[in-house]
């Protein structure tokens, strides 16, 4: 495992430290996805959403199967995106402006999180296949990718770190692959919490996000909140698995913070200035190169980042 990352390094370290003291990933009882919990002797300290896992993904724990680029819970976004666009959210966020938690596509073999073969007739569509096959380790056959035949050399090709849980699953068990996400120590969710207690930036920093990746899903629950001083908190977004659509339909009621009235102030001049930093081509060109993703999508991204930057310009508000 390489990587450049600092944030991620610490959290795939303590990943394997937790699994090193024999500690299974436990899926989570909320959400529609499989979401894992995994824990070392300090705590949870990731959370791991395997591709496969997805709604409308093919082995979905919550009854929810479909086959991959089935759509999902908001038109917009098929089944086997969620977890790029989980990583996406981060690596867009690389000045950690929006305090995404840091975010990997990785590769896990645990024996508590069996791989099954993902076979061709699992796949709605040729371009998913072809999506699917430059994020998955896997070599595609006439019938089925085979997901044991990789070996190391293609490995390094794609953009995810691997490891394992003890080395003696190496041949026993096929890689999961999904999002690891650095697990946040929060006093809870934003809907605890009165609105009064956050800061204008704080919350215009969400909407930031927000607009750039055009997430459908920011709802009270992936919103968390930390105290990080007598009366001052710190807001943390999570779930960005429903972003970067290919439609630009939003519902407001699905937009926590425009019932905010943070959300009608002007923006600080910080703000600002970030806003303008943005260079969409140069996000897209970066998206491209790690990962497919569909052209109606990163064309949705540029829409949404260009009027978020134009707003700001003539100094309109968010609500």
């Amino acid at each position: 495992m390489q990587t450049n990352d600092i944030k991620v390094e610490s959290c795939i370290r303590q990943v394997m430290e937790g699994f090193r003291q024999d500690i299974p990933p436990i899926l989570t009882t909320e959400g529609t996805s499989g979401a894992y919990v995994i824990k070392n002797d300090n705590g949870p300290v990731a959370v791991f959403k395997p591709i496969d896992e997805e709604p409308f993904a093919p082995h979905n724990p919550r009854d929810m199967q479909g086959l991959f680029g089935s759509e999902t819970c908001r038109a917009g976004v098929k089944s086997g995106e969620s977890t790029l666009r989980e990583v996406a959210a981060y690596l867009l966020d690389k000045e950690g402006f929006s305090g995404v938690p840091a975010t990997s596509l990785v590769e896990i073999r645990h024996e508590s999180l069996p791989a099954i073969q993902i076979t061709e007739d699992q796949v709605t569509s040729e371009e998913h296949l072809k999506l699917l096959s430059e994020v998955l380790p896997l070599k595609r056959s006439k019938k089925c990718f085979d997901m044991e035949s990789i070996s190391e050399e293609d490995a390094s090709e794609h953009s995810f770190s691997t490891f394992n849980s003890e080395e003696q699953y190496e041949q026993q068990a096929l890689p999961k692959v999904g999002s690891l996400q650095s697990f946040i120590k929060s006093e809870g969710p934003i809907e605890n919490f009165s609105s009064d207690l956050f800061s204008a930036d704080e919350i215009h920093k969400i909407a930031v996000l927000d607009m750039r990746i055009f997430n459908l899903d920011r709802n009270t629950d992936n919103i968390l909140v930390q105290k990080v001083g007598d009366n001052q908190f710190r807001l943390v977004p999570i779930d960005h698995g429903l972003s970067i659509p290919d439609t630009l339909e939003l519902n407001s009621y699905d937009i926590a913070w425009l019932g905010y009235s943070q959300a009608e102030q002007s923006f600080s001049q910080k703000t600002l200035d970030f806003i303008k930093s943005i260079d969409v081509n140069q996000d897209i060109n970066m998206l491209e190169s790690k990962f497919k993703m569909r052209p109606e999508c990163l064309r949705n991204m540029k829409i949404s980042t260009m009027l978020l930057q134009q707003a700001a310009a003539r100094g309109l508000t968010l609500a």
